[in-house]
């Protein structure tokens, strides 16, 4: 994979970031462990404040998920709502967000 993709990905991840974590409590899930069970990274995790339940996030700058990627990303959900004890869903966050929330200097 190219610098230029992995720099964009990440770019992509950070904008996302910024809004998905104001909608819940941020997870941060070890891709080290998730790849060691055979199961998919994920981009971002969200737990709702009130009920047990965990959005994980893949994000993308097209719209499509392979067959592997789903499966994979299936596997983390089921670690995921083992671990946890909660409902997982997951949503796929295509292409870039409608809006940006800019960081605050100090």
């Amino acid at each position: 994979m190219s610098a230029s993709r992995v720099n964009k990905g990440f770019e992509l991840e950070k904008k996302y970031s910024a809004i998905v974590h104001r909608c819940g409590m941020p997870v941060l899930l070890s891709s080290l462990l998730l790849r060691e069970i055979g199961a998919g990274q994920v981009d971002l995790a969200v737990m709702e404040y009130n009920r047990p339940v965990v959005y994980l996030y893949e994000i993308k700058s097209h719209g499509h998920l392979s067959y592997n990627q789903q499966k994979r990303l299936k596997s983390s959900s089921i670690f995921v709502g083992e671990i946890l004890n909660c409902v997982v869903l997951w949503k796929l966050l295509a292409g870039e967000p409608l809006y940006e929330i800019k960081d605050k200097k100090m």
